[in-house]
C-alpha cells in the first residue's frame, strides 16, 4: 500500500511528530515517496498520487477541497494527522 507525507513543512517538522523510529516502522509496511509533497506538488505528482492509499501530516496541513481529493487521491483510506501541545 502507498503511502506519503503530505504537506508545507520541512522533514524538521515532520521527524518531531514522526520519529525516525516511528517512520522507519511505517516503511515495513507501507510504500512510502521518500519525499513530503506539498500542496504546489499536486499537479507534477498527479500520477503517484493517484495510488496513495494513505496520508501522513502534522500541524499546517494544506486544504483540500472534495473536489481535488477525488482528483488527486482517488484510492485514498485514510488520513493520519500527529500533532500536539506545547
Amino acid at each position: 500500500m502507498k503511502a506519503i507525507f503530505f504537506g508545507d513543512q520541512t522533514w524538521e517538522v515532520f521527524n518531531k511528530v514522526y520519529s525516525s523510529e516511528i517512520q522507519e516502522r511505517l516503511k515495513e509496511k507501507l510504500d512510502f515517496n521518500h519525499k513530503i509533497i506539498s500542496y504546489n506538488m499536486l499537479e507534477e505528482s498527479y500520477e503517484n498520487l493517484m495510488k496513495v492509499d494513505f496520508i501522513f501530516s502534522t500541524w499546517g496541513m494544506p486544504t483540500c477541497s472534495e473536489e481535488e481529493i477525488k482528483r488527486y487521491f482517488p484510492a485514498l483510506k485514510a488520513v493520519f494527522y500527529g500533532a500536539g501541545t506545547v
